[in-house]
């Protein structure tokens, strides 16, 4: 086997100390060399964790490194493009957390970076990793579904609001659920649809809850003052096909449980359901169901991660293509943008 790919993490906190990290050590194809974080006591405590001399307080000075072969990216929304851009520039390949960038504009930036230097980038989706999910892909792909025409895409809780700063912050996070949550199902809803091109959006959003100095949350109180993007937003596409799709998210709202998400779309021939793992359908006029998936699945991130890696060791592309990323991020812009006029908005020709 030849030498392991060397990896360095930008931000070693929340998700990248829960998912990331652990994936990346338990890889077969990589090692962790070096982290960077701005936070010195979460970084002294990780790099005593993982046995690593190499830290970093700047960014720049651990993509700068010429031993490095893999960049990974953990960092707030609006940093992404930058760390990304400049990492693909020095010659390493990039994993960057969900989303890609806060515009098309700089995801078209990131993709392009990477073809002129021959460089992979992959956005972590890592529920296009899941079983269920890829069950109900291959059926989707073999017609089961025959013509999607509709799809409705929910991530709602009912107080989980992520209160660190890199979520609330708008120069940080740049937007709230949509941004957060909506790329996930997004993603998963267009994959199973088959990519058909949206042509207009009318979206809403708004900050109903997140200022209300009486609201509590499950993972911690925030300052109402410092709330600066939406708690709900909300969508509806219409796409060349004549098919329509609707999505949902939501930080914080009175609904009946503590978080709910679910992405389902019908088809001519049947619907599938996930995250249950049901294809619905319907066959001489009897009702039929299959459950494609019935063991619990907790290795998607594994999965997302140790793929990237084995595909820059074998020289395939990127396991998730960076243009589905993309496409995800024209959607999302111009969802804000139809919330800001307040009309529906083409998206032919939207960047």
């Amino acid at each position: 086997m030849a030498r392991k790919l060397r990896v360095g993490v930008i931000g070693v906190g929340g998700i990248s100390s829960s998912q990331h990290l652990p994936h990346w050590k338990s890889s077969p194809h990589a090692e962790l060399v070096a982290f960077c974080d701005t936070n010195t006591e979460r970084l002294a405590v990780r790099a005593k964790e993982y046995g690593l001399k190499a830290t970093y307080t700047e960014w720049r000075e651990l993509v700068d490194r010429r031993d490095l072969d893999v960049i990974d990216i953990t960092t707030p929304n609006t940093l992404h493009a930058p760390m990304a851009v400049a990492a693909l520039e020095a010659g390493k390949h990039v994993l960057c957390e969900k989303p890609i960038a806060t515009s098309a504009v700089e995801a078209e930036h990131i993709i392009e970076t990477s073809r002129r230097v021959n460089k992979l980038v992959m956005i972590n989706h890592h529920f296009r990793f899941n079983r269920a999910f890829r069950e109900l892909l291959k059926l989707s792909d073999q017609r089961h579904l025959g013509d999607p025409y509709f799809a409705h895409c929910r991530w709602h809780r009912r107080r989980r609001v992520p209160v660190a700063p890199t979520f609330l912050n708008q120069n940080l996070a740049f937007a709230g659920p949509m941004l957060d949550l909506g790329v996930h199902i997004l993603d998963l809803a267009m994959a199973l649809m088959s990519y058909p091109k949206p042509v207009s959006v009318t979206g809403s959003l708004g900050t109903y809850l997140g200022k209300n100095p009486d609201m509590g949350g499950d993972w911690g109180n925030w300052d109402p003052k410092s709330y600066e993007v939406e708690d709900f937003a909300t969508a509806l596409f219409r796409f060349d096909t004549g098919a329509t799709l609707f999505v949902e998210t939501s930080w914080l709202g009175f609904h009946d449980t503590p978080e709910e998400w679910s992405v389902r779309v019908l088809g001519t021939k049947g619907g599938l359901h996930w995250p249950m793992g049901h294809y619905v359908t319907e066959s001489n006029r009897i009702p039929a169901e299959t459950h494609v998936a019935k063991e619990p699945d907790r290795c998607a991130y594994e999965r997302s991660i140790h793929s990237f890696a084995k595909a820059i060791v074998l020289g395939e592309p990127a396991p998730v293509p960076p243009e589905h990323a993309l496409l995800i991020a024209r959607m999302i812009d111009a969802i804000y943008l139809s919330s800001q006029q307040g009309r529906e908005v083409p998206i032919e020709g939207f960047v």
